[in-house]
């Protein structure tokens, strides 16, 4: 709807029946407004010949070209705003050697609502109105805003505001603004489109007019003056377009869906009711287009769907999908990025035990405040049969320390665990701690890395018991491992849900009398004292506690069952063969940078074997680096960039304990 030129932009003719056909005044309110030959005092309203001549004057200036001017941002910029009892208008203008020029027009009808408000709110509404509509332009610049009304200089200078002039007035915070006043005598430009706006075109849904803009934009802009005058030689070798463009340009053949534009084969496409045309790209040209269209910074680095949208509504060549799908895949920059936007891999996999002590997981929990004792760690030990719990405050997590511990409150008291399970913390893995557990017969399993659910047991009494333990410390919190051992016992004299009954009872088969028990005379193990000779006693106890292990055995497997019925729902399977090769998630931290910028998949690692049903041993691409056990849910496949586009290979340095 407009004429482009090199001195601004002009209005097409087609397009200015608006103002051509600007009805005469009808009445003197709105004659006052626009020539000033009838404002003087004692003069009478006449519409004659010198009015006619100073209406049309007007009508022609807004018509003449160029009305527009080209926007300068080396230039202050300026917007009118003006508003009438039924519309708001406004201007953005630039003055031009002294010469105040407009950029762009606007306005539009007030709603039956906003036709209430008062002159003062319509005037900001037009300020607020303006600004959005002008935002492209005027954000982050400054803006001298011109009014005829005096009082909204003065309102937006105001703090105190309520209602709609407040939520306005904060909308205004993020322009950098200074208001003016100027009489509406000088004003009657902004003056003149609010009193005959049109009626604004309702906004088309963005999936009917991508077509639009991928006319408007130009194609082949990514390719220099040189590159597109081989475009056209190239199209020309192409074996399945030379043919095309023979017939095309004999003009005694049509060529269904295919056209030359400029001298170059273009195919016509008809989708949602519009019909355009896309360039056809020679493989020279293609590895250009997906660089520009995804690595470019104008590009964003988008995922497949978004670049696909972006290049197929300009460009065609055959296989095009598949071809964009696999360069997005095979993007480094992306993959060392992005997650998988699916569910997690990895199903749950459940701890079977059959006897107490059977199976035991270890871990430490702190640091606390150095207390009175000069402890500031716990090491947390709990069965995974009867949940039962074993804690001792320690002053540091030392190797030593750990192994004094279980020799002493575990091998002592309980026996030797057939399997431990820790995580890999250093006083776990070092030699000493080895050394102990390897002579007491137990096998010692650690945790994959960066995986804490693989201990999940200890890690959920840890948070129980932290939770048991605030509860009994001072305000200077120094004196915490005075209540650990009361804690401890509590846990294991209450009942858990997953077996129905609590750690002590299923590992002496009786519950402990506490001192509340003795003063009022209750029994908590009224079966066990009923009646009988003191040498039954052994018999019903053994009865009693075997199906007590017999029905927690039960109940805690119905609970993992349905722990992993849940778990499991969320998350999907995934399967790597021997030599696959994957990147592997790693939550580093690095001082100085932001977690939210780091690209946390590292690689790319090749598969060695598979050790678990969800566990792995990988080692760098290269085979000569350090290998690790990796949890399916830190891995994604490695999408390898065809030797088409001679994209870099490694996302990071393989090493797997770089940090």
């Amino acid at each position: 709807g407009h004429v482009v030129t090199k001195e601004g932009v002009g209005p097409d003719p087609e397009k200015l029946e608006a103002v051509e056909n600007f009805p005469s005044p009808a009445n003197f309110a709105a004659i006052a407004r626009k020539l000033t030959s009838l404002t003087k005092k004692n003069i009478p309203f006449i519409w004659g010949t010198d009015q006619v001549s100073s209406f049309n004057a007007l009508k022609a200036a807004l018509t003449s070209a160029p009305v527009l001017a080209h926007l300068n941002y080396e230039l202050p910029m300026e917007i009118l705003p003006d508003a009438c009892g039924f519309s708001i208008g406004g201007v953005l203008a630039q003055r031009i050697d002294g010469v105040e020029r407009p950029v762009a027009y606007a306005s539009r009808l007030l709603s039956k609502s906003e036709t209430n408000y008062s002159i003062t709110e319509k005037e900001c509404l037009a300020l607020v109105w303006c600004l959005t509509k002008f935002r492209c332009f005027v954000w982050g610049c400054q803006v001298k805003v011109i009014t005829d009304h005096q009082a909204l200089c003065w309102l937006l200078s105001k703090r105190d505001l309520a209602g709609r002039l407040a939520h306005w007035s904060l909308s205004l915070q993020e322009y950098d603004i200074t208001n003016v006043y100027r009489s509406g005598k000088a004003h009657d430009n902004a003056d003149c489109l609010s009193r005959n706006p049109l009626q604004q075109i309702e906004e088309m849904e963005d999936d009917r007019c991508f077509i639009v803009a991928a006319i408007g934009s130009n194609a082949v802009d990514i390719l220099s003056p040189k590159e597109n005058g081989s475009l056209i030689r190239k199209q020309r070798a192409h074996r399945d377009w030379s043919e095309k463009i023979s017939k095309l340009e004999d003009g005694k053949e049509r060529v269904k869906n295919f056209v030359l534009c400029n001298g170059k084969l273009n195919k016509e496409t008809f989708k949602d009711g519009k019909n355009y045309r896309r360039l056809c790209v020679p493989v020279e040209c293609r590895e250009r287009i997906l660089q520009a269209y995804h690595d470019d910074i104008v590009s964003g680095h988008l995922c497949i769907k978004r670049t696909l949208h972006k290049i197929c509504s300009r460009f065609f060549w055959p296989k095009m999908n598949l071809d964009i799908t696999r360069y997005v895949q095979s993007c480094v920059s992306c993959q060392g990025r992005k997650g998988v936007p699916d569910k997690p891999p990895g199903f749950l996999q459940c701890i079977k035990v059959e006897r107490p002590f059977e199976k035991m997981g270890m871990d430490l929990l702190g640091p606390f405040p150095l207390s009175h004792k000069g402890n500031k760690i716990i090491i947390v030990a709990v069965d995974y049969l009867t949940k039962w719990v074993e804690l001792k405050a320690m002053p540091t997590g030392k190797a030593e320390d750990i192994a004094e511990f279980f020799v002493n409150q575990i091998f002592l008291r309980h026996g030797a665990p057939e399997q431990i399970i820790t995580d890999r913390g250093k006083c776990f893995v070092a030699e000493l701690t080895q050394a102990v557990v390897k002579k007491l017969h137990t096998n010692h399993k650690t945790t994959s890395s960066y995986h804490p659910q693989a201990n999940g047991d200890v890690k959920r009494i840890n948070h129980t018991l932290a939770a048991m333990l605030s509860m009994y410390v001072s305000t200077d919190q120094r004196d915490w491992d005075e209540a650990l051992q009361y804690v401890c016992f509590a846990y294991n004299t209450a009942r858990q849900e997953s077996t129905g009954y609590s750690p002590f009872f299923l590992l002496y088969g009786r519950e402990p009398k506490l001192p509340i028990d003795l003063e009022l005379g209750a029994d908590p193990n009224p079966l066990l004292t009923e009646g009988g000779a003191t040498e039954d006693y052994a018999d019903r106890l053994l009865i009693e506690l075997s199906t007590a292990k017999e029905i927690g055995k039960t109940r805690m497997e119905k609970v993992k069952n349905k722990q992993k019925e849940r778990y499991d729902s969320y998350h999907r399977d995934l399967f790597f063969q021997s030599g696959d090769l994957v990147l592997v998630y790693k939550p580093f931290r690095k001082v100085g940078k932001s977690e939210k910028l780091l690209h946390r998949w590292l690689g790319p690692f090749k598969v060695l074997r598979k050790t678990t049903p969800v566990n792995y041993e990988v080692t760098s691409a290269t085979g000569r680096g350090k290998t690790d056990i990796v949890h399916v849910i830190r891995m994604k496949p490695f999408f390898e960039a065809s030797n088409e586009w001679q994209l870099p290979q490694e996302i990071a340095p393989n090493n797997l304990e770089e940090k």
